[in-house]
């Protein structure tokens, strides 16, 4: 048979995407006696799921980046689950979503559309790069970052559905972060008060 046409629906109610595909089936035999029927075939795929054992954040749980000091992990493969075991794409954001909004592990179903009100994202600063076919992240947090959380969204599409979660991290300091952020303070201080002592 040869499809005759293709559509991508959505079925709200049950949170899929389906093809649908009109087929025409033809039949003969040597005395060119034919029969022909037609007949539509539909093929559900439905979006990535999270691994709930496998949640980003319980990766990296107690392992939050330090100032100034490379910070690097790699995703589980089993990070993303699909049913059809599609091929998957992976893509990482800086999220707006903050505890306020339930945002550690929450997961958001796109339909097709990521960048909603619910998780808007912007491009990653240039200090957390992320790879989409080693599926790794390089974190470099700069003096700035320090005491800061990041939300990230981490997305996974199979072609048609995509599926996203959400991870956070704290930019932890380090014992020489805070002796140069006190020297800074304390230096020009320390200087002061020797040249008063020596007048």
């Amino acid at each position: 048979g040869t499809p005759t046409t293709k559509d991508i629906n959505y079925d709200s109610e049950a949170q899929k995407y389906y093809r649908t595909f009109n087929l025409s089936l033809h039949a003969s035999d040597i005395a060119d006696a034919s029969v022909s029927t037609n007949f539509m075939l539909i093929i559900q795929n439905s979006p990535p799921k999270i691994n709930p054992e496998k949640t980003i954040q319980s990766q990296i749980e107690n392992r939050n980046p330090a100032v100034d000091t490379l910070f690097e992990f790699t995703l589980d493969p089993f990070t993303f689950l699909d049913d059809n075991n599609a091929s998957l794409t992976y893509d990482a954001r800086l999220s707006t979503a903050t505890k306020s909004n339930d945002a550690k592990n929450r997961i958001l179903a796109s339909n097709n559309n990521i960048n909603n009100s619910r998780n808007e994202t912007s491009a990653l600063p240039s200090w957390i790069k992320f790879d989409p076919v080693s599926k790794k992240f390089s974190i470099l947090p700069p003096s700035e970052s320090v005491n800061s959380e990041y939300y990230i969204s981490v997305t996974a599409t199979n072609g048609v559905q995509s599926q996203t979660q959400i991870f956070s991290f704290i930019v932890q300091s380090t014992l020489n972060y805070i002796l140069n952020y006190l020297l800074k303070i304390l230096g020009p201080l320390l200087g002061l008060i020797g040249m008063l002592k020596y007048r």
